[in-house]
């Protein structure tokens, strides 16, 4: 769309915003499927996401704190959605983010920790300190 309206002044920034709508709904489903996915790690997984958990105090010897907590900070806001240009996209899951977390107290920016965590765990050999 944004595209074909690229020399029509008002419908380029319809295309534009359409584009944006399309993401930000993406990025909620897309933030929905990895919220399970960090609630299903922790079931399924204990031992690994208290191993995941660990690098966030700094007790894990394949993973830093400070790349733990980079790497959980960057998944919080969407920053690989925004650094590739998908605006909407990245909106979207900062959205749900925050939702998630304000219902919950807290819960769902530590659902994400987890999840975050225990990639950086699993692939630590690949992120040095």
């Amino acid at each position: 769309i944004e595209e074909s309206t690229k020399d029509i002044p008002v419908l380029s920034s319809l295309g534009w915003l359409a584009k944006q709508q399309i993401g930000l709904t993406s990025g909620v489903v897309e933030g929905i499927s990895e919220l399970g996915e960090g609630i299903s790690t922790m079931i399924g997984q204990p031992i690994q996401t208290v191993k995941g958990m660990s690098a966030l105090i700094g007790l894990n010897s394949e993973v830093s704190a400070g790349k733990a907590w980079g790497e959980m900070l960057k998944a919080i806001i969407s920053y690989d959605d925004f650094s590739e240009g998908d605006i909407g996209k990245g909106a979207g899951k900062i959205a749900l983010n925050v939702i998630s977390t304000v219902l919950t107290g807290g819960g769902g920016a530590g659902i994400k920790g987890v999840q975050v965590a225990y990639v950086a765990a699993r692939a630590g050999s690949t992120m040095a300190p």
